[in-house]
């Protein structure tokens, strides 16, 4: 059985829309336009407080071959394989937070 035919491609680019009608056609809500029936919801709730937790610097390192890696590995007293994408030095305790949960005490 022969394969099915393939689809010419087209030299000619797609039509081109003027930018007005792309921002005529879009009717979203904004979020601030909402009613506010949340806000009873929310009052007596404890303030959220982010502690910063981004790096102070992020660096690149390149190794050559395996054995460079087991022994950067070795190094930095981490497991390190071919999958690993990134670390922390010194090595950071995963903070686990999908127990927690907001419970009414009523």
């Amino acid at each position: 059985m022969p394969p099915p035919p393939r689809k010419k491609l087209s030299s000619t680019p797609p039509p081109r829309i003027p930018k007005r009608n792309l921002f005529r056609a879009a009717t979203q809500d904004t979020l601030f336009d909402l009613d506010k029936g949340w806000e009873a919801e929310w009052k007596g709730m404890p303030e959220f407080i982010s502690n910063e937790q981004l790096p102070f610097h992020t660096i690149n390192v390149h190794l050559e071959n395996r054995d460079d890696m087991a022994a950067f590995a070795k190094l930095v007293e981490q497991t390190i394989t071919e999958e690993t994408k990134y670390i922390w030095y010194p090595k950071k305790k995963l903070l686990k937070v999908s127990h927690l949960r907001y419970t009414d005490e009523s």
